[in-house]
């Protein structure tokens, strides 16, 4: 068994201020496994933005048949600013 998901820009945007690669990615549990880790990059695009800006993960879980056996579930992330916006130029 194992859990598609994909990842849903809110105001946060794919490509500038986080990655993911692919429509749907898979993850697959082995027999007695409960957790499993994703990992969708944060980029640092130094733009100065909203206090946060969020997306989300979509994600259902599937049998060894490729059938889906639950409703979809949805995480919503949220993105603090870590950006400073550019240096001034003091000359």
């Amino acid at each position: 068994s194992g859990v598609q998901f994909n990842v849903v820009s809110q105001t946060a945007t794919r490509g500038t201020d986080f990655e993911f690669a692919g429509t749907y990615l898979f993850a697959f549990f082995s027999l007695g496994e409960t957790e499993k880790e994703i990992n969708i990059p944060v980029l640092d695009d130094e733009t100065k933005e909203p206090i946060g800006e969020d997306f989300l993960v979509r994600y259902r879980t599937w049998s060894g048949t490729h059938q889906p056996v639950m409703e979809n579930w949805e995480a919503e992330v949220t993105i603090l600013d870590d950006d400073h916006g550019p240096l001034p130029y003091l000359g």
